[in-house]
């Protein structure tokens, strides 16, 4: 099962969809997408449309909280909405986070985005709360997947999170691929990445960041975002 989760960048309005975003997909042909920093709305009847005609016919949307931006995720698979429900400590992590269960594939997909604090102290309660809610669902066959603004090799609070539950048995694969994000200033980062659960079996993913001869990521029209999608193969059931 091929999953594939993308920042759209749409910050806290609805934006146009940019760049090849649609052919990528097809290019790729995952079974499910999930779309974070996604704002839903009216204009975004033509990306359904065009979803649809790739056979995601099941489509889930986080709750819009305040100004927040939401999550999507779109299955050829039918989608049930599962029980956990994002980090509370603002209403940013609760509008960031949708939880589906996929019957007929025996998997759950926690499609997320951690918002970017700027504290320490943010970072260190909204990972806290986080690292409790991926921990309670260790024994399932479970994937939380998306922009985490976090990197396990890194020595931040969420990078700290992540290291401590690769130590305990899941799944954080390094995706092969230079960067996840890529900043106007030549500046870049690894911080999109796919937590897996002990039980869920081995897992590879990789950064898009070019379709073709043309780049996917960075400012301009033909880019899709700042964002490489990440691309995430399971095991079978």
């Amino acid at each position: 099962m091929r999953l594939l989760a993308w920042n759209l960048g749409h910050q806290t309005k609805e934006r146009p969809i940019r760049g090849p975003l649609v052919e990528a997909i097809q290019f790729v042909s995952p079974d499910v997408v999930s779309f974070n920093e996604f704002v839903d709305g009216p204009s975004r009847r033509e990306l359904r449309r065009d979803l649809a005609k790739l056979g995601f016919t099941h489509v889930a949307v986080s709750e819009r909280i305040e100004t927040n931006n939401q999550v999507l995720i779109a299955s050829h698979f039918p989608l049930e909405l599962g029980d956990l429900l994002g980090p509370t400590y603002t209403s940013a992590g609760r509008s960031n986070f949708l939880h589906v269960r996929i019957p007929d594939a025996s998997v759950e997909v926690v499609g997320m985005r951690t918002p970017a604090y700027d504290r320490t102290a943010d970072k260190k309660a909204y990972w806290s709360e986080l690292d409790g809610i991926i921990r309670s669902a260790g024994d399932r066959r479970v994937v939380f997947i998306g922009d985490l603004n976090a990197d396990p090799a890194a020595t931040t609070p969420g990078g700290k999170v992540l290291s401590a539950l690769i130590a305990d048995g899941w799944q954080v694969p390094q995706p092969s691929g230079a960067a996840s994000w890529r900043g106007k200033n030549g500046k870049s980062s690894r911080i999109d990445f796919a937590v897996a659960a002990p039980g869920l079996g081995f897992m590879t993913a990789t950064y898009l960041e070019v379709l073709g001869n043309r780049p996917l990521v960075g400012s301009g029209r033909t880019r899709v975002s700042a964002h490489a999608a990440i691309v995430v193969d399971l095991p079978s059931s």
